[in-house]
């Protein structure tokens, strides 16, 4: 046997005794449920509003130095950013395809 048998074993004990608990007894995060709005100040308009908190990146560039990061926003409903818009994938055409294929079959 291994000089770590004993850690192994308590291990695996404690993980058997956490899957005979009941789940209301386990000390795992449970669901949040919907995130609700508070009325607070927002940081655009400056209006008393419901807000909910928005995430964006930042990126800044000084003297020689790059920094990035995460900054969160508490936002109302008409100042909350607007998602990006999907790119429409062009259709390919069958002639294209067969073309296509057509390479493909040359270069094997």
């Amino acid at each position: 046997m291994s000089d770590r048998h004993e850690q192994f074993a308590g291990k695996n004990a404690a993980l058997g005794r956490i899957w005979g608990m009941d789940s209301k007894d386990k000390k795992f995060p449970s669901d949040h449920g919907p995130a609700v709005a508070k009325v607070g100040k927002c940081e655009k308009c400056g209006l008393e509003k419901p807000l909910r908190t928005y995430r964006s990146q930042e990126h800044s560039r000084t003297e020689g130095t790059a920094s990035y990061g995460i900054s969160y926003q508490h936002l109302c409903e008409e100042c909350k950013p607007t998602p990006k818009p999907h790119k429409d994938v062009p259709q390919v055409s069958e002639k294209a395809i067969k073309a296509m294929l057509r390479g493909a079959r040359k270069s094997l």
